[in-house]
């Protein structure tokens, strides 16, 4: 009994490791990125091209390296210390804007730092993914409340960005940055468990071949078009609703933050609801949500109307995102960094794409965007029909490792 109980502390004492490392690096994250465009048009003087430039750079790098690191965490790289060392890459960054950097090293160093801080968040969700597969009976609740924990990061820490930024100096902020950083890696390469794979070589080997799996490259196809039309909206939203409609800015902050608030309890929701329902029609629910709203939002005079909506986008990121990750997980279970990572590299193609769609509003309105950005979510969501991925698909699979 005495070391059934011990075992069970030590699982629990995990699980909060798990939830403290799913707060802590997406805090760090939330505190640099919603003013980095600030810094690089007011402090250091980039031109608009310059900063498009390194804004489209980002994710193509992004997706090399978190690919490559996902294949190699899955051949027994240690996850803890991958974390660890995408947490270091984000200090360094900090370091790097800490000194002004010229241009050149912004867009060499600086593009590798940024693009090697993606590789924390699929690491920490596979290693998470593999702790539970092991020692929890409650995986999906497990893993929805650390995304949701990732979320709910991003509810405080932008305004206490730009206050710091603001009310301060950018140099208080990139330093404060860079210490919280270097201490999320130093207690995550600590504390996160090194998990023995489940998989054995040859489930590995299969699961790789993802590519040759019609419903994997399909669901693919979805994830990308259904973050094309999100990324879109997200986009061009605050330019609509004060360049075109001329409403007050509140609205747009508000509809932002409201929707970030209702991702949480949305996320909970719908994990319990997927047990009856399945992931996949969590995810077309998601999806159907963000085809309403972009098919309403065109017509919209007044900020109540935002408002009142605002639920339908964070009805699309508490499924998509939550439950789409988990589909990934559950089609190859023997891999899942390269799960993880194919999943967050999915949706950053579509962050990609959607800065093509952007330039539709040169036609003369933001609705283009809005327009193009509907049709990528209906085609998302006839690709994710057409992946064909039945209830037995979702579950568990039994790994032999």
């Amino acid at each position: 009994m005495n070391g059934n109980s011990r075992e069970l502390k030590n699982i629990r004492r995990r699980r909060f490791d798990y939830y403290a490392a799913g707060f802590l690096a997406p805090s760090c994250a939330a505190l640099l990125y919603p003013v980095l465009t600030l810094f690089f048009t007011a402090q250091l003087k980039l031109s608009p091209f310059v900063v498009s430039f390194f804004s489209m750079l980002l994710p193509v790098a992004t997706f090399l390296i978190v690919q490559s690191v996902g294949v190699a965490s899955d051949r027994g790289v240690s996850r803890p210390a991958l974390i660890a060392f995408s947490l270091l890459c984000g200090s360094g960054a900090c370091m790097l804007l800490f000194s002004y950097p010229p241009v050149w090293m912004l867009l060499t160093l600086g593009l590798v730092l940024f693009a090697a801080m993606g590789i924390g968040f699929p690491q920490t969700f596979a290693s998470a993914h593999e702790f539970a597969q092991r020692y929890l009976d409650d995986a999906m609740m497990f893993t929805t409340k650390l995304r949701s924990i990732a979320s709910f990061a991003w509810v405080g820490a932008p305004p206490v960005s730009f206050f710091i930024a603001t009310a301060f100096s950018f140099k208080t902020l990139y330093a404060l940055c860079a210490a919280l950083f270097t201490a999320s890696a130093v207690y995550v390469f600590v504390r996160i468990p090194r998990v023995p794979p489940l998989a054995s070589k040859e489930e590995q080997k299969n699961d790789s071949s993802w590519y040759k799996n019609p419903k994997i490259v399909f669901l693919c196809l979805s994830t990308m078009l259904l973050f094309t039309a999100f990324s879109g909206y997200i986009s061009c939203m605050p330019l609509f609703i004060m360049s075109e409609l001329h409403l007050p800015s509140w609205a747009a902050g508000t509809m932002y933050g409201l929707s970030a608030f209702l991702e949480i309890p949305l996320m909970f929701l719908g994990a319990r609801i997927a047990g009856r329902t399945g992931l996949v029609r969590q995810v077309a629910v998601g999806g159907i949500a963000l085809a309403v709203f972009l098919a309403l939002v065109p017509f919209y005079i007044s900020p109540w109307m935002f408002l009142v909506t605002s639920p339908l986008p964070a009805l699309f990121i508490a499924n998509c995102s939550n439950m789409g990750m988990i589909i990934f997980q559950r089609l190859m279970p023997s891999i899942p960094g390269q799960a993880t990572s194919l999943f967050l590299n999915c949706t950053t193609l579509g962050q990609i794409v959607a800065g093509a769609l952007f330039s539709l509003s040169s036609l003369g309105s933001y609705r283009y965007v809005f327009l193009a950005s509907l049709i990528c979510c209906l085609c998302g969501l006839l690709c994710l029909m057409f992946s064909r991925i039945r209830r037995e698909d979702e579950k568990p699979r039994a790994l032999l490792g």
